[in-house]
């Protein structure tokens, strides 16, 4: 497939604390293991879907969880189609009297939600949002909160967590420098193969997908800052513009350039 014809679109909310929405027909390739910072409200409109160990067919709102590792491997060579919208967990926990929101139950079957949800999603794709729409996509939301989710359980903390935080905080400063595996084991004085076996405990993937993944996440707010993409590129700790763009498909699915497309669409006239 053509990643080309995915189509990638910011839009601006006043209730919903903004969302991204990403339209992919006939997908043929897998995601590898990443997580987002949003709900991943993701609608199965033909094919099978995967997620991890979990299957969807057409017809499944399918939920990812704030930070939740996963990854999308292919089921069929003929691909699928879905849209994903991508949800503050602030937008959530309005609909949960302020509360945080989990998701435990991935798959769920409500035609009469997946239809609403469907057709709100490909009129964003088409027009700017209405206040119509807006209110009806969180209602909508709300509906799906108050029905499937569930509060957070509280985590016992792990004794080395406080370490691992230096870690990663380490990493987000320096995404544009060059990291080895020797900076980051030496922080928590462990030697790096009991440091990489720790670091994949502790956030399902390696090092080196995790840098990625950030710094992928870093290219897009560039890209949304109005950078060119050679100068989000290496301000985002990528070799050169190819390397981005190539990382840039497998972990979004669409290129650098329709996603910051995709930032682009003016949308104000229709708060007026």
């Amino acid at each position: 497939m053509n990643q080309n014809s995915n189509v990638y679109k910011r839009i601006k909310s006043n209730q919903l604390d903004n969302l991204e929405l990403l339209k992919a027909t006939n997908y043929n390739e897998s995601f590898p293991l990443h997580s987002h910072d949003t709900f991943c409200v993701s609608l199965i409109e033909n094919g099978t879907f995967k997620e991890n160990e979990t299957y969807a067919a057409t017809g499944t709102i399918f939920i990812s969880n704030p930070n939740e590792i996963h990854r999308n491997d292919l089921v069929f060579e003929t691909g699928y189609s879905f849209k994903t919208l991508y949800i503050s967990p602030d937008a959530m926990a309005n609909f949960n009297a302020r509360q945080p929101v989990l998701f435990e139950d991935k798959g769920i079957e409500n035609p009469k939600l997946f239809q609403t949800l469907n057709q709100i999603s490909e009129s964003m794709l088409l027009h700017p949002l209405s206040i119509s729409t807006e209110k009806t996509l969180s209602e909508t939301l709300k509906t799906l909160v108050q029905q499937y989710a569930h509060q957070p359980k509280t985590e016992v903390k792990n004794q080395y967590l406080d370490q691992f935080a230096l870690v990663k905080a380490f990493i987000c400063e320096n995404l544009n420098q060059k990291i080895s595996l020797e900076d980051l084991s030496r922080i928590m004085d462990l030697d790096k193969f009991k440091f990489i076996r720790f670091f994949k405990k502790q956030l399902g993937m390696t090092p080196f997908n995790y840098i990625t993944m950030l710094r992928i996440e870093q290219g897009k707010t560039f890209l949304q800052q109005g950078k060119t993409l050679i100068d989000a590129a290496l301000d985002a700790g990528f070799y050169d513009q190819s390397h981005f763009t190539h990382y840039f498909n497998h972990y979004v699915g669409v290129t650098p350039n329709n996603f910051k497309l995709g930032c682009n669409i003016l949308q104000d006239k229709a708060f007026f």
